[in-house]
């Protein structure tokens, strides 16, 4: 028989994809059978005796014509969480080499060569088949090889697994040498403790191709440990705060978002930054996001400047969130953000009206701010 494979999410990638798992198990399964393999990039089941799509991310722009001899799996048509496949696919070795074949139809730049590249000879591997307890036989996965760039978990979230960095740092140091002793994730890391999230920043990570979230926002004690972990590194270069878990509308307007500004001073005079992310249906006014949004803007802008020159005090005229939008609207194209002058004295009016504290803080220098917060 042949056998077709479709990734049902490689229309959604832009840059390059991120491999699916249970397909390169398929490929591994169906070829030791003797049967005929190969991963098309088009829907074409007419052209396989059968045909297997994997889809994880939904995409509204697509609706699958019927095919009795279609099999279709993944959290698309599955839900978000995962059913396993047969033991005895879940244990083959994936086949990476399916993939072999796309490069050419994506428009890489160098870095985007090298990270696919560095995917390519990852080792892909799932820790548990119920998101829950270590699967007994996760093992007959891995490589009988050398010469891989890391690992990369396909698990929904790895916070989930008991004993997972147990088992994540003794793979590391069994399979691989100390540089690429790196982790990777196709889903994010949650977590909901400070503790946990500060465990979780001290794996390396493989650039691009890792995301840990902590859900709240850290305490300050918390938050120079953090920053020390990592100031001026890459360790983990997609790491986010999600800002509006774990509170009240009321509480995030009154308290938190005074807190955020004073968190993101002291992670700037590490020369270090977490973006920040919000549900969005958490805000009854969404000018609370508009807030959120500017606070985050002028940040990620100064950490950029700081980068280029030695101290705090030298990043004037950008030392204040006034000074830095109002030289912005001065001179857009010296920053590269265009931003609409009446959005901004419309946000700093609404701030001033419902947080005067943190209105405050919008005309105080960033070290100041950072000085103060270390001293409450």
């Amino acid at each position: 028989m042949s056998y077709g494979l479709y990734d049902g999410d490689l229309p959604l990638y832009d840059r390059f994809p991120f491999l699916n798992l249970e397909l390169m198990k398929l490929a591994t399964y169906y070829k030791n059978k003797r049967e005929i393999v190969s991963l098309t990039q088009d829907f074409i089941p007419q052209k396989y005796s059968h045909f297997i799509v994997r889809q994880d991310y939904f995409n509204p722009n697509v609706n699958y014509p019927y095919y009795k001899h279609v099999e279709f799996g993944g959290k698309a048509f599955n839900g978000p969480i995962y059913k396993p496949m047969a033991l005895e696919i879940e244990e083959c070795r994936p086949d990476i080499s399916i993939y072999n074949n796309i490069k050419t139809t994506y428009k890489f730049t160098q870095n985007d060569s090298k990270a696919f590249h560095t995917m390519r000879n990852a080792i892909h591997l799932r820790l548990s088949l119920d998101g829950r307890a270590i699967w007994s036989n996760f093992s007959k996965q891995l490589p009988n090889d050398k010469g891989h760039s890391g690992l990369i978990f396909h698990d929904d979230n790895l916070e989930n697994i008991a004993d997972s960095q147990q088992i994540i740092q003794e793979l590391l140091e069994g399979l691989l040498p100390a540089p690429l002793q790196r982790i990777g994730t196709k889903y994010p890391i949650q977590v909901e403790t400070e503790d946990r999230y500060i465990s979780w920043l001290r794996f390396l990570a493989i650039n691009q191709f890792y995301s840990l979230q902590y859900n709240g926002i850290p305490c300050q004690e918390s938050l120079e440990e953090i920053a020390t972990i990592t100031k001026n590194s890459t360790r983990l270069p997609q790491t986010t705060l999600n800002v509006t878990a774990n509170t009240t509308y009321e509480k995030f307007i009154t308290q938190d978002i005074v807190s955020i500004m004073r968190n993101s001073a002291i992670l700037c005079t590490y020369k270090a930054q977490i973006p920040l992310i919000y549900d969005d249906t958490f805000f009854i006014d969404k000018r609370w996001a508009d807030v959120t949004w500017i606070i985050q803007q002028y940040i990620a802008f100064l950490i950029n400047l700081l980068h280029k020159r030695d101290r705090v005090e030298r990043v004037i005229p950008y030392e204040t969130l006034y000074n830095y939008y109002n030289y912005l609207i001065k001179k857009p194209r010296h920053t590269g953000l265009k931003v609409d002058k009446q959005f901004i004295q419309e946000t700093f009016q609404f701030v001033r009206l419902n947080n005067y504290e943190l209105f405050t803080l919008f005309y105080k220098p960033i070290k100041e701010i950072a000085n103060e917060a270390r001293r409450n």
